[in-house]
């Protein structure tokens, strides 16, 4: 198993904030370190065939600021593979990013779905089958793709108990969200968060560029 590097110790201290948020245009070394070390374990420690998915495995793991920006880098370094395990890295990444970006994590789910087995995930820490199925219950709840929803919950449960009370509870839960299906409501992105992201989307490119990294 790949066990993702936990051994550099964040410092929220050391992180830049104005306002009492993250400032996203402003890095501390501290920060900065955070990154390389992330990237630095991944060239070190995976093939490059496994490059994508271990960059994914080790920013599991990480915190705040660094977090966003790693798996912005994942986003952008495999934008034009099509490799199975790089669509299941990009799933993550967009999962990480909220509910703005439920529809793009989906996407390349299921377009990962058929080539990557739990076999495969349970060679990585950071995505045991249990915790994934987990994940993409929760995801397509959110979107309202209920019976989705349930056919995550049932894989989890295989591995969580079939006995386990709390996936009795929940499949019950989504199936009587599948016979409402109430109407989902409209988002939109604030001002602060389309800056956000625009922000985080330049210091990825910045780093991948200053720290040259290719991964496809």
């Amino acid at each position: 198993m790949y066990v993702a590097d936990s051994s550099f110790i964040q410092d929220p201290r050391k992180s830049v904030v104005e306002n009492g948020k993250y400032c996203t245009q402003r890095y501390s070394t501290h920060e900065v370190e955070a990154i390389y070390h992330a990237l630095k374990v991944t060239r070190n420690k995976y093939p490059m065939d496994l490059r994508g998915i271990g960059l994914a495995n080790e920013s599991w793991i990480v915190k705040y600021k660094a977090r966003y920006v790693l798996f912005e880098m994942i986003i952008q370094l495999l934008e034009l593979s099509d490799n199975p395990l790089d669509e299941f890295s990009k799933s993550i990444a967009y999962v990480t990013k909220g509910a703005f970006f439920r529809k793009y994590a989906i996407n390349f789910f299921e377009k990962s779905k058929p080539f990557v087995s739990d076999e495969t995930l349970m060679k990585f820490s950071s995505f045991q089958p249990l915790n994934i199925h987990l994940t993409y219950a929760k995801v397509y709840e959110s979107e309202h793709e209920y019976e989705k929803a349930i056919s995550c919950m049932e894989a989890a449960q295989k591995y969580g108990g079939s006995e386990n009370l709390y996936f009795k509870q929940k499949i019950n839960e989504l199936e009587c969200k599948l016979v409402k299906n109430s109407p989902k409501r409209s988002r939109t992105m604030s001002e602060d968060d389309i800056q956000f992201e625009k922000d985080i989307r330049f210091a990825a490119r910045y780093l991948i560029d200053y720290f040259n990294v290719n991964y496809i």
